[in-house]
């Protein structure tokens, strides 16, 4: 919707659009000047601008299922625990490939040298003999000049590479315990976002018909300050024609005056409440409310049904499940430590030249790897891991105990709300009959001030304990169907309300 300014703006270069000056040329007047077509196009441009803050401040009123969405979309809470549940998703997806090669290369670049030492004695006696026979004049001289060891110094300086793949065949069940945990984690994740929106929902009902109630108060007490403020001026006229004592025109007066101060205080319940909706709902402003609070007459489904969905449906139970599944995994990893690690391996020397003779070009093979000390005693280790998963086993069965008690302390919080509200139905009635008769009385001299005060002020507290009473229900009510899992069912028992407090 473009508000009223909006609409002023257009008209402004509408108006701007459609002006010519006079031209007694009659073809140039069906020709469209090219200014006009740039207001045209700054006429639009303006309200693009100006539509979404005209939007926001348009008066209209805000439903609960359009604050819900609205929640939901914009939620920074809720918008960082989907970010959580991604991250561990991504986490988990990058351990797919563990049992696949490992393929790397390896570039150098060195300088090195190598000695052997090589013992020709047995070459020197073997001259020593086949020489002189063969040259009788030189061989012996010849054979004396052999060493009886060589020392040789191979000098090797440049680049070097080498391209080298493992392929894990037995690892204990590491990798298999590993990528398990990490799917534990996404699961996990997962639940703290149900658990985050859970969360969301029970605050937005808290908050949503919090507001409601502040507005009804007010309404309420403003209802009463106006009341007694006519009690007052009708007071004050009989005070001067001696119809009655000053002392019940001062009553007359207390009470107005209290009246007004409890105004004061519900004014200020009602810009509390309101600003903390704005902020839940990321909006500038919200003219109304309009799911009004409500009381659903008819009984809920048995107790025992929102205890067995709790016991089902909970995401806190799944969150400790995908935890108490990540512990186990953890056990299994610290246990394939202690387990030697087969492996298939290959590697290729791709270095531009090679001297090194005691390098192969190539080699495949089988590979075993056992760590014989670590530095971590392997031990203290599993007992930690294991240690964790009976602490979540704890915090599980602690949870279903809990659970349980918040369920049955909602359901009967959601019924004492119901009954109290039917039957203030009627004691609302007969108050304000009461109001009625005592304010009549009191013209006609029958009744003090006294009893009208006491007349406006049971009105006023069976009015706001009403209201109260439809605000403690529709809590009670959200927080049942937080607790058995089942939050997003809120809006179901709006849509069936048959008792609602209008304003």
């Amino acid at each position: 919707m473009i508000g009223t300014n909006a609409f002023a703006a257009f008209a402004y270069f509408e108006t701007d659009m459609n002006h010519e000056k006079p031209n007694l040329n009659a073809s140039s007047k069906r020709k469209r000047p090219a200014w006009t077509a740039m207001t045209a196009t700054g006429a639009i441009a303006f309200l693009l601008v100006l539509a979404p803050s005209a939007a926001a401040g348009d008066g209209s009123g805000v439903s609960f299922d359009q604050a819900l969405e609205r929640v939901l979309s914009y939620s920074d809470t809720l918008s960082g625990a989907k970010s959580g549940l991604e991250s561990a998703t991504h986490r988990a997806s990058s351990l797919d490939y563990l049992n696949y090669p490992r393929v790397g290369i390896e570039a150098q670049g060195v300088m090195s040298e190598k000695t052997f030492r090589l013992n020709t004695s047995k070459v020197k006696d073997a001259a020593g003999t086949a020489l002189p026979a063969l040259n009788p004049a030189t061989g012996a001289a010849v054979a004396a000049q052999i060493p009886d060891s060589m020392i040789l110094g191979l000098h090797n300086s440049g680049p070097r590479a080498e391209i080298k793949a493992e392929l894990p065949i037995y690892t204990g069940g590491k990798i298999d315990a590993t990528q398990r945990a990490a799917m534990a984690g996404a699961r996990q994740a997962g639940a703290e976002l149900s658990l985050t929106e859970q969360s969301l929902r029970t605050q937005l009902v808290q908050t949503y018909f919090r507001y409601q109630l502040a507005l009804l108060v007010r309404q309420v007490r403003t209802e009463a300050r106006d009341g007694l403020h006519l009690h007052l001026e009708n007071a004050q006229k009989s005070e001067r024609a001696g119809m009655i004592a000053k002392a019940q025109m001062l009553q007359a007066q207390v009470a107005y005056d209290e009246a007004a101060r409890n105004l004061v205080q519900t004014d200020a319940d009602v810009h509390s409440a309101k600003v903390a909706l704005v902020n839940l709902l990321h909006l500038g402003e919200i003219a109304r409310a309009d799911t009004p609070l409500f009381v659903v007459s008819g009984s809920l489904p048995p107790l025992q049904r929102f205890l067995k969905q709790a016991q089902q449906k909970h995401p806190q139970l799944a969150r400790l499940a995908a935890m108490d599944d990540q512990a186990a995994e953890m056990v299994r990893v610290e246990r394939s430590e202690r387990l030697p690690q087969l492996f298939a391996f290959s590697e290729y020397d791709a270095s531009p030249r090679n001297p090194d003779m005691t390098r192969a070009d190539w080699a495949v093979g089988l590979g075993l790897k056992y760590e014989l000390f670590s530095g971590i005693d392997r031990t203290e280790a599993e007992d930690a891991v294991s240690k964790r998963q009976t602490q979540v086993q704890a915090a599980i069965r602690q949870t279903r105990i809990d659970l349980d008690t918040a369920v049955t302390n909602a359901f009967n919080n959601v019924e004492a709300a119901r009954d109290r509200f039917l039957l203030l139905d009627s004691s609302i009635a007969s108050a304000r009959e009461n109001v009625r008769v005592q304010d009549a009385s009191f013209r006609a001299g029958f009744a003090n001030s006294v009893d009208v005060v006491d007349a406006r002020v049971a009105l006023t507290r069976a009015e706001v304990e009403r209201a109260q009473t439809a605000y403690q229900f529709d809590e009670a009510l959200a927080l049942l169907l937080a607790a058995s899992g089942e939050a997003e069912r809120f809006s179901e028992y709006v849509t069936k309300a048959d008792k609602v407090i209008l304003q």
